[in-house]
């Protein structure tokens, strides 16, 4: 088996690699003959997720060194060598899971990808509540991570957001959705997950606060103050919502 440029898969031998899994796993959920496109797009997005998962891979926000796309996907790197060679339990960002994903589409099928983003700081809308136009579960592929925002009387679990400091999908060009691993969503536009965007206060840089100045005469203001240490899964820091 290999992955050429441009991206395809060739079969050969037989080969238990995250990318012949997504692919089997893919073929498996519709008739792939007659199948259109964007069935078929689906099918690899809710394959990779699958093989995600059941390769024990993990979400952390921020980079972790060392990871190439292809080997991973090829079975050739392995989160085992990772944690010998850095000492350290490897993760993925999300930068990270969309070059996976882009990867994989281009390989197994017929498409093109672009790169999907939210740059900046902001907070998710509740994960588990599906957006409008949304398809998928609006949860986080790593199903240990569950958002990095409390109340002072509710957990992290409860209130189910995540603050990220930009945020990036593959969109695939020929059915003109977005396919965002790291979400468990698809979506005509990434923007459709934010629920308010944020900027670091300019008396606080430990407080963050809505992007876009609140309405005189409005609500009160909803701020978020990091607690550098607390560290729900996934993040480095979690934050108080006040």
């Amino acid at each position: 088996m290999d992955i050429g440029r441009p991206f395809n898969v060739v079969h050969g031998t037989s080969s238990s690699s995250p990318i012949v899994k997504i692919d089997a796993k893919a073929r498996s959920k519709v008739n792939w003959t007659v199948a259109a496109l964007d069935q078929k797009a689906q099918a690899v997005f809710e394959s990779f997720v699958e093989v995600f998962r059941e390769s024990h891979w993990h979400y952390a926000a921020g980079s972790f060194p060392g990871m190439q796309v292809i080997p991973i996907l090829m079975g050739q790197q392995t989160m085992q060598q990772l944690e010998a060679q850095f000492n350290a339990a490897p993760s993925m960002d999300c930068g990270r899971i969309r070059n996976l994903l882009a990867v994989a589409m281009q390989a197994l099928l017929p498409v093109t990808t672009a790169d999907a983003r939210i740059t900046g700081l902001f907070i998710t809308k509740k994960m588990g509540i599906l957006p409008a136009g949304v398809r998928g579960s609006f949860e986080c592929i790593d199903r240990n991570v569950y958002g990095n925002v409390r109340l002072p009387s509710s957990p992290f679990q409860m209130v189910g957001q995540c603050i990220f400091e930009d945020h990036y999908a593959v969109r695939v060009n020929e059915t003109g959705l977005t396919y965002d691993a790291c979400l468990v969503s698809i979506y005509p536009d990434i923007n459709v997950v934010v629920d308010t965007l944020l900027k670091k206060s300019p008396a606080n840089p430990d407080q963050l606060i809505p992007r876009t100045p609140p309405r005189p005469g409005g609500p009160p203001v909803t701020t978020y103050q990091a607690l550098r240490n607390e560290s729900p899964n996934g993040f480095s820091m979690g934050y108080m919502r006040t």
